[in-house]
């Protein structure tokens, strides 16, 4: 079972050891209650300890799995905080509607994702886009390119 397990993509690998991740955002703007996302079977999300728990709760719990948006290389976790949880993150969402229609712009979220894979070996990364905002042909592209550099 080990031997199969190990030739699945690190995506689906992520989901049979951690299950499928529901989860809610947190901003700086809104309430948060953490008993409230427990209950709801919730995990964290952007934009993580490193901001939102300063408004609710003022640390970062650890006992739960947490995802967090990075707006650029600058801000890859640990930051504010979130070194101590750093064994709870289970996503980042990179970027933010980044025109991934232009080859450049594209390569360079490429890049990123290559530049960052092997610190992060149990942490998924999504590009953020909004439906229909990148081509089929542009998205094709970025999901057969993991290892172009």
């Amino acid at each position: 079972m080990q031997a199969q397990v190990s030739t699945l993509s690190k995506g689906n690998q992520i989901l049979i050891a951690q299950g499928l991740q529901v989860q809610g955002m947190v901003t700086n703007f809104d309430p948060f209650h953490l008993a409230t996302y427990q209950s709801g079977q919730l995990h964290l999300d952007q934009p993580g300890c490193g901001d939102s728990f300063r408004v609710g709760t003022g640390s970062c719990p650890g006992a739960i799995p947490w995802a967090r948006w990075v707006r650029s290389q600058a801000e890859m976790p640990p930051v504010n905080g979130e070194a101590a949880t750093r064994a709870k993150l289970i996503a980042l969402q990179l970027g933010d509607e980044a025109n991934l229609n232009d080859d450049t712009t594209r390569t360079n979220m490429v890049n990123w994702f290559n530049t960052v894979r092997a610190a992060y070996p149990n942490t998924s990364f999504t590009p953020i886009t909004n439906g229909g905002q990148v081509t089929d042909v542009a998205l094709g592209d970025l999901l057969a390119a993991p290892s172009r550099t």
